[in-house]
């Protein structure tokens, strides 16, 4: 492959072109980058949600769980905690400041 063209293109672009040129590069890949983040996120979500199916039908199978108790645990679904829940940042049990009057 002949990367001539790309040497002399670089060799002509200006350091004010060359920054505005990584600056639109970086807008555009960000996005891209969100998006497949965002997929691939989505996919793992999707595969553990199957496994854990298959699991409690395992187990629903085998006797140790009953039928309604498996469809209460996949009616469940994910948890609604907010983010300070979820990461346990220790803002709930915070009591509040006496108040000096």
């Amino acid at each position: 492959m002949n990367l001539a063209p790309v040497t002399l293109l670089a060799a002509e672009l200006s350091s004010n072109q060359t920054f505005v040129l990584s600056i639109m590069a970086m807008v555009f890949a960000v996005p891209v980058v969100g998006i497949i983040a965002g997929a691939c996120r989505k996919s793992v979500t999707t595969r553990e949600r199957e496994q854990t199916r298959r699991e409690v039908a395992a187990y629903v199978a085998e006797g140790s769980m009953t039928a309604d108790e498996a469809e209460r645990i996949l009616r469940a679904g994910p948890s609604k905690a907010g983010a300070a829940d979820e990461w346990n940042l220790g803002f709930s049990n915070a009591k509040p400041a006496p108040k000096n009057t």
